[in-house]
């Protein structure tokens, strides 16, 4: 290596080392501008705070730690917050942009609370083990509980009037009673899994829910249940509950591209209102079966299809052997997995009629509007035609009355030429001109080639009167030059 070489290699490992430095002093920097908790206390300045130690054996004021301001982050740093079964772990109270982070909390009557906060989040964490509730939500706007393990408590989450929740990539299971539970609110379950839950899964009362890219399974409860407000449910797996996989009473419930199966009820369960629910797996290819009833097999509501398969069921309407689920079409194999077939049905079918109609329709249309400027063409042709020929008629009238007048200004005694006379008669060119234009009228037809009316004569086609009348003209004026 040349001494220059060198040089430069020296020079880029010590611009390396200097920046290595430079990051590891931001980050001393970083975590020595956090402000260290080592107990239970209350935080009631914006900043940042982390735990030095495991807190929660001096905890008084019905919570460990409280948050009452704005701009908070509390960084756990994977400490415990731990209790002896009454109060609450970590408590949020009113403010807004409040972040937990990384952190464990158990033993307590409730794990987590959010009070009247808005935009709060808690990330990364572990409540289990809490007599009551491991996450309650209240009188709050815009919580997340993101990649967090919500498990063995009493109930998961609660929220009670909540406006846009989110619950994200987490895992709530194997809590004693509900594992998600929403009231005079809204909640979107994404990438999360809800199972093994005393009750239900994922229950609204008055609730708008929006679930998706979730497992649902092995509840003890229905798997999804909404009365009075609102439910979606898509890409996700719903299975093996108690009940039946989703449970509506509203008619603004929709089941899309997700599976239904080995519920112990029916796989989805209308009650009065009709759910739409296509486009769905129900455990088996040949498609839902209908719930034990002398009306069964249903018909569904729309397209008339049979649930006459062996998967999860649909529910009886109010009309005999009309089902309360729209189910057709259906997927044959869990459409979440890749590729997979719908089930013909009427829906294709019914799409490719009105297509079919509407470019029916359409042709016809075009034919007639065709149609008919053909006809105004082929009209306005044969008025131009007639007008044209009415015009060189009075032309040629007009000049025989002019020839009338000279030759009578010309007066008796103006000399005969009896010569000319003779030889005009005599003219077999104005004889043979008479007698083609006499024979170009006789002969004159009219045929209609393409709805227009087109004049023709016995040598081919022309303007037969115009012609005649030209003749006519042509042997007049050979008559006067004579």
């Amino acid at each position: 290596m040349s001494p220059l070489a060198r040089r430069r290699t020296a020079a880029l490992i010590a611009a390396a080392l200097a920046a290595s430095l430079a990051v590891a002093g931001a980050t001393a920097t970083a975590q020595s501008s956090a402000t260290e908790i080592s107990s239970c206390t209350a935080i009631d300045s914006s900043g940042d705070y982390v735990l030095a130690n495991d807190v929660g054996e001096n905890a008084s004021g019905g919570a460990c730690l409280v948050v009452r301001a704005d701009d908070v982050t509390l960084d756990g740093d994977g400490h415990s917050v731990d209790g002896d079964g009454s109060a609450t772990g970590i408590a949020v109270r009113s403010g807004s942009n409040a972040a937990v982070t990384d952190i464990r909390v158990s033993g307590w009557e409730t794990g987590v609370e959010f009070t009247g906060a808005r935009d709060a989040t808690l990330r990364s964490a572990t409540v289990t083990g809490n007599a009551g509730d491991g996450i309650a939500v209240a009188d709050a706007e815009g919580t997340t509980v993101a990649d967090t393990i919500v498990a063995n408590n009493g109930d998961g989450i609660v929220l009670e009037r909540t406006a846009s929740a989110t619950v994200s990539d987490g895992a709530v299971r194997n809590n004693d009673g509900v594992g998600i539970a929403v009231s005079d609110g809204g909640v979107a379950v994404d990438g999360t899994t809800v199972a093994g839950n005393g009750n239900g899964g994922v229950e609204g009362l008055y609730a708008n829910l929006e679930v998706a890219g979730a497992t649902v399974t092995d509840n003890g409860g229905p798997g999804v249940a909404v009365s009075s407000g609102s439910a979606e449910v898509r890409d996700s797996a719903v299975g093996g509950n108690g009940g039946p996989g989703v449970e509506s009473s509203s008619s603004d419930t929709t089941v899309r591209e997700s599976a239904l199966s080995g519920n112990g009820g029916p796989g989805v369960a209308a009650q009065g209102q009709v759910v739409d629910a296509r486009r769905n797996y129900w455990g088996a290819s040949d498609g839902p079966a209908s719930a034990g009833d002398p009306d069964a097999p249903f018909e569904d509501p729309e397209t008339g299809a049979s649930a006459d398969g062996s998967g999860d069921a649909v529910t009886e309407g109010s009309t005999d052997g009309v089902a309360n689920v729209r189910f057709d079409p259906y997927y044959t194999s869990d459409p979440r997995g890749g590729e997979a077939d719908l089930a013909s049905g009427t829906e294709t079918e019914t799409q490719t009629s009105t297509q079919t109609e509407t470019s029916t329709q359409t042709e016809t249309s075009t034919q007639t509007e065709t149609s008919t400027q053909t006809e105004q063409e082929t009209e306005t042709r044969t008025t131009t035609a007639e007008t044209s020929t009415g015009t060189e008629r009075e032309s040629e009238t007009e000049r025989e009355t002019d020839a009338e007048s000279d030759d009578a200004a010309a007066g008796p005694s103006a000399p005969t030429n009896d010569s000319a006379t003779a030889t005009a008669t005599d003219d077999p060119t104005a004889e043979e001109q008479t007698d083609s234009a006499t024979t170009a009228e006789e002969n004159s037809s009219t045929r209609e080639i393409g709805g227009v009316d087109e004049t023709t004569d016995a040598d081919g086609p022309g303007f037969g009167p115009l012609a005649a009348l030209l003749a006519l003209v042509s042997a007049v004026a050979a008559l006067r030059r004579s």
